[in-house]
């Protein structure tokens, strides 16, 4: 693709977004509760716009070169993922749900599938800070030392059983290619001695040659319907060819590489120019800066000080500095108020009246009696949003900047920089330094100048008084005592990589992790939601805050999440490809990690230090723990099978509070029976809870077809007609997505697959591997969904319904009342006739 599509890409994503903006909910009203459908299904219309506005901006800024554009690009992709996130959290809030379900409204309305759910930005990756980079080379050099590798993550405990079966497996094989081997001489001895009991037949020359014909026609009349059948299949788009898909691939990847060394080329010579018009600037221009700023300060101080008598204060950096101060605006003198008194502008009335006591306990009760009559009723209102005003000067910026500028140019194929837009963006940044530095040196004449004044007048400059503390309560935050105040960060690293606590992530990417919509509706909401959601949600909740310190800062601020599922359904592998994608480090404190490492209490306090302390500085990380049942779990004082969990569950509450917004730190938990924990100490840790359940039909047929097809472009074959995929995911309902992805693997081994040109798959090959492995039952699926409508949003959503309930009951027994009352004055009436 060339440069001027994606600036056309940008011109159309520019145009969409002016259109969302004009969609945006007014903040300051506030909604009823029988509004809530409504209110649920436009932010959910909102929210899918943003994300389909964000794709297309990821795509325009890893394909554009030109460098100016790139980065105006970068800012507004960012604020519109911020808006998808403030977006995304009304939705849970309306919808009482962590992982929203909007497969409904993506199919009543017309919206790209793929697009459904913020993006990950590829400048996480592409872009990552130099500091950052050199940790996780300090890091990977620690791994190399200690002799730790990703592979031995793998690696798990075997059984006395499994190991006792593995040698006989091996001890068995090696028996019989021994026997083989000799069953082979003794065939070819036998050979030898037997002795050809006929002269094989010469054939003439003539006989030969029509043999050779025959068999070359008929290969190559085989080989034409062959074809003829294949070209049909591709044409109906039930068969790819694969050498046809790596030409073009090959073609494509030529022109990303190409993109990317031009990009690599303007980025460095932008990177020159702006270091050379930034010294031009400051060698011809700075001077001039300076007394403007300086010239227009004094002269404020001066015509201030005629207007009040007083001098001015200059607002602080944070508030915006000089450039917050209204230049014509003065107060009046304080002699004016003294002349305002006087019989010339005759009397001031006073503001307040003093009250009697008894006009105050009477206007006290009739403020009870309102406040009891008139009870408020909860109404719905949005919260206001951070992103939205930078979202509508970028819209402005791009019309100004860009939007002419690309109508004016004949060809949009240029990607050098602007000299014209460097030079005004240069001059912007220096000028708001200088003001800056010319603010604070105008502060220090300030404070001299007021002391003078005060010298001349004969007052007394008032001192500060330190106040001394007295006993009584003490400062709630208290200082942390740093216990490794001599050690460097890599000795602190290498520490924690050689008890295990730090480790290398599982090479999984956040794309390996196949997830497919729920196109069955939930029943009463009872159902558990589907990978898929899942997976955006802790994109949506982790992964994006975690890509930068803007969108942490900016983004609604998690320190801890609960993932809660059956086994092998991926719920680790969620948090190895967050490393990945983020270039975090992973701590592992799970408890079966723990066992025998930092003993005693005073161990567990070295342990929580270093977390916090490494953690802060090798940012972005992430503090995992598996199995955290074990950690919250409901124990006698019999049971002492949990030790080594129950040290951290004093410490760990301390841990997830000390993590500010600042910190791009996040801790992660793992449960597989979460009815087991201390429900209390459990959300009380957790901030917000992931649901997950095995897989349902799509995601099972998808999870059939992508790994098979994988493994077999490695080897360049193509699945037969003989793997029945859809009965394949019937058979595996049940099974987790894990448990699929193992029975995949182990029967496609290498020595099934060396056999695959001759011997093609079937599916039954599938179920032997498949019934060795364990489903997951019904009872265990009931107890997490009973689980799931325990926890405090399900709790909500009960409330809101009984209410919901109770009001409509309340409207339906008047009108039966009435029904009831007019029957029985109709009888007796009636009765009254008969009498009569």
């Amino acid at each position: 693709m060339s440069e001027r599509y994606y600036s056309t890409c940008l011109e159309k994503a520019e145009k969409l977004l002016e259109k969302v903006l004009r969609n945006e909910p007014d903040f300051t009203k506030q909604f009823q509760e029988k509004q809530r459908g409504e209110l649920l299904e436009k932010v959910q219309g909102l929210y899918l716009a943003y994300c389909q506005i964000a794709h297309m901006l990821d795509s325009v800024y890893t394909h554009l070169c030109q460098p100016q554009k790139r980065l105006f690009v970068k800012k507004v992709l960012d604020s519109v993922i911020l808006r998808g996130l403030e977006l995304r959290n009304e939705i849970c809030a309306l919808s009482f749900t962590e992982a929203p379900n909007l497969d409904e409204i993506v199919f009543q309305k017309p919206y790209d599938i793929s697009n459904v759910g913020l993006p990950i930005p590829k400048h996480f990756r592409l872009e990552r800070e130099e500091r950052h980079l050199g940790i996780l080379i300090m890091i990977q050099g620690v791994f190399d030392k200690i002799g730790r590798t990703s592979h031995q993550d793998d690696l798990c405990l075997m059984s006395l059983e499994e190991a006792v079966k593995l040698i006989q497996v091996h001890e068995r094989a090696r028996q019989g290619r021994v026997r083989a081997q000799l069953m082979l001489q003794i065939r070819r001895k036998a050979e030898k001695s037997l002795k050809p009991s006929s002269v094989a037949k010469q054939t003439s020359e003539e006989k030969a040659a029509l043999r050779i014909q025959a068999v070359w026609r008929s290969f190559k009349v085989r080989k034409f319907v062959k074809d003829l059948r294949d070209s049909e299949m591709i044409f109906l788009g039930m068969k790819r060819i694969e050498d046809y898909d790596l030409i073009w691939t090959g073609k494509a990847e030529k022109i990303l590489v190409e993109r990317d060394s031009l990009k690599k080329g303007e980025a460095v010579r932008f990177q020159e120019a702006s270091a050379l018009t930034y010294e031009k600037i400051i060698n011809y221009e700075e001077q001039k800066m300076k007394e403007y700023y300086e010239d227009r300060l004094r002269n404020y101080f001066l015509k201030y000080f005629k207007a009040t008598g007083k001098l001015p204060d200059i607002p602080k950096d944070e508030d915006g500095g000089s450039e917050a101060i209204d230049f014509n605006y003065f107060p009046r003198h304080e002699d004016d108020s003294k002349q305002r008194k006087s019989p010339l502008y005759g009397t001031v009335p006073k503001v307040g009246k003093k009250r009697s006591k008894k006009s105050k306990k009477k206007s006290g009760k009739t403020e009870d009696k309102a406040s009891v009559k008139e009870v408020p009723k909860k109404l719905l209102q949005f919260q206001p949003s951070r992103t939205l005003g930078d979202i509508n000067a970028s819209a402005q910026r791009y019309k100004e900047q860009w939007l002419e500028k690309d109508l004016r140019q004949k060809s949009l194929e240029d990607s050098k920089y602007d000299e014209m837009l460097l030079i005004e963006e240069k001059r912007k940044e220096i000028m708001e330094d200088i003001r800056r530095a010319v603010d604070s040196k105008m502060r220090k004449q300030l404070d001299i100048l007021r002391a003078a004044l005060e010298r001349d007048l004969g007052k007394k400059r008032p001192r500060k008084v330190v106040r001394l503390r007295r006993g009584g309560r003490k400062s709630k935050k208290k200082r942390e005592k740093d216990l490794t105040p001599d050690r460097t960060l890599e000795s602190l690293v290498e520490e924690l990589a050689t008890y295990g606590i730090i480790r290398p992530p599982k090479n999984i990417e956040m794309a390996d992790l196949i997830g497919e919509m729920k196109f069955v509706p939930t029943k009463n909401g009872k159902s558990l939601p589907s990978f898929r959601d899942v997976k955006q949600a802790f994109i949506e909740m982790c992964l994006l805050p975690l890509g930068s310190k803007e969108m942490r800062l900016n983004a609604p601020f998690l320190r801890s999440l609960l993932i809660a599922g059956p086994r092998s359904c991926g719920k680790a592998s969620l948090v190895h490809a967050l490393c990945n994608e983020v270039g975090a480090v992973l701590f592992d404190i799970s408890p079966q990690n723990l066992t025998g490492k930092y003993p005693g209490k005073a161990g567990l306090a070295m342990l929580f230090h270093l977390l916090l302390k490494v953690s802060r500085a090798v940012q972005p990380a992430v503090i995992f723990i598996e199995e955290i049942d074990k950690v919250l779990k409901k124990t006698s004082k019999s049971d002492r099978g949990f030790e080594s969990g129950k040290r951290i569950k004093k410490d760990l509450p301390k841990l997830i509070k000390s993590i500010s917004s600042e910190d791009r730190v996040i801790v992660v938990a793992t449960s597989n029976q979460p009815w087991e924990c201390e429900q209390k100490a459990l959300f009380a840790m957790f901030q917000k809870c992931l649901h997950m359940g095995i897989a349902n039909y799509s995601h099972r047929y998808k999870i059939w077809t992508e790994q098979i097809r994988q493994i077999l472009t490695r080897e360049r074959c193509i699945a037969g007609p003989e793997v029945d995929i859809t009965a394949l995911a019937r058979i595996t309902d049940g099974y987790s997505s894990g448990s699929i992805v193992r029975c995949i693997s182990q029967t496609l081994s290498e020595r099934r697959l060396s056999k695959l040109p001759y011997q093609p798959i079937k599916a039954a090959e599938f179920i032997p591997e498949l019934s060795k492995l364990e489903p997951v039952y019904k009872e265990e699926m009931e107890s997490f969904i009973s689980w799931s409508q325990k926890t405090p949003l399900a709790k909500k959503a009960q409330r809101l319904a009984k209410t919901e309930e109770e009001k409509n009951k309340e409207v339906i027994l008047p009108a039966e009342h009435k029904l009831k009352n007019n029957k029985q004055k109709k009888k007796s009436k009636n009765q009254i006739k008969k009498r009569l």
